[in-house]
């Protein structure tokens, strides 16, 4: 948060006196090296994530915002900038710009998230090999030994 003051200069010399008005504002540290923990994280659609923090070097943060609109079914705080929730859709890889802004500035970061869908399989059963037991000497190439 800046803090501003109005303040009435006055200098003095030999003729007399001159004044002026002054205005000073400070502005906090600006927000500096933003980067989050799970800068390019892969999510699965339907499984909730952790939740995944901003860190910057600078002043303290006022707000945050994101661009463009996450995938669908997570959420972004304006306010610690953390992502959180549960995707809802497979989503391809793309890129998130993180801006976190005060009165000093802002400080960006950008993130590629991608949301993934597992595919239900069945296990795997009777599985062999045309060679179950074999014997290989060195230097000697071998044949292929494909599963079945």
């Amino acid at each position: 948060m800046a803090a501003q003051g109005s303040y009435t200069v006055t200098a003095w010399y030999t003729g007399g006196s001159a004044t002026a008005p002054l205005s000073i504002t400070v502005n906090d540290q600006a927000p500096t090296a933003l980067s989050y923990a799970a800068g390019a994280p892969t999510y699965t659609a339907g499984v909730p994530i952790a939740a995944n923090g901003p860190t910057n070097s600078g002043g303290t943060v006022v707000s945050y915002s994101v661009s463009p609109s996450l995938p669908a079914g997570l959420r972004f705080s304006t306010t610690s900038g953390i992502i959180s929730g549960t995707p809802s859709a497979v989503t391809a890889a793309a890129n998130y710009t993180v801006t976190a802004t005060n009165s000093g500035g802002s400080a960006t970061a950008t993130l590629t998230i991608n949301v993934i869908t597992i595919l239900a399989t069945a296990p795997v059963s009777d599985l062999s090999y045309s060679a179950p037991a074999p014997v290989y000497a060195t230097g000697v190439p071998i044949m292929p030994n494909r599963p079945q």
